[in-house]
């Protein structure tokens, strides 16, 4: 089905498509990267603490084939110095499913999550939690998911 060739070159793919992202996102916006170790997630977003910010996960420690990426633009509903609250929506999809049966979109989301800021004295590095109810694409079924992690906000710094 798949050769080794070809499953190291979408390997190699992929981890040029994620340090591309984070290039972009560090080069023109403040980045924030996430783990949730629970789901095996790794999250790359712009900055958490504007009123808008883009949101991107990712599987991590699964099979090619079964490598799905979440998309989602989040609102901050309420910003505190110590915990921002937030809602959004996003979509799920697998572009290598795609090469199997044409269909990148596995199905739809909203998140409801809070990023609390615990340390003052490290102000990037948030704990996250977040409900969130899923629907496949056909709208046929769907589950309530919990993501709980940690994150960093790399925040840039004025040159005085």
């Amino acid at each position: 089905m798949w050769s080794k060739r070809s499953l190291d070159r979408m390997k190699n793919q992929l981890l040029f498509l994620f340090v591309t992202v984070f290039i972009t996102f560090s080069s023109y916006a403040q980045v924030n990267i996430a783990y949730y170790p629970w789901n095996n997630l790794l999250g790359i977003s712009t900055n958490t603490n504007k009123l808008i910010w883009l949101d991107l996960k990712s599987e991590v420690n699964t099979f090619f084939g079964n490598l799905n990426t979440e998309q989602s633009l989040q609102l901050n509903i309420k910003r505190t110095e110590f915990v921002n609250y937030y809602t959004g929506i996003g979509i799920s999809t697998n572009y290598i499913r795609a090469t199997h049966d044409g269909k990148i979109i596995n199905g739809y989301y909203v998140n409801f999550g809070s990023r609390i800021k615990p340390i003052n004295k490290v102000p990037g590095f948030q704990i996250i939690a977040e409900i969130s109810p899923y629907l496949n694409r056909e709208f046929q079924s769907g589950i309530l998911r919990f993501n709980l992690g940690i994150g960093y906000q790399f925040i840039k710094t004025k040159n005085k």
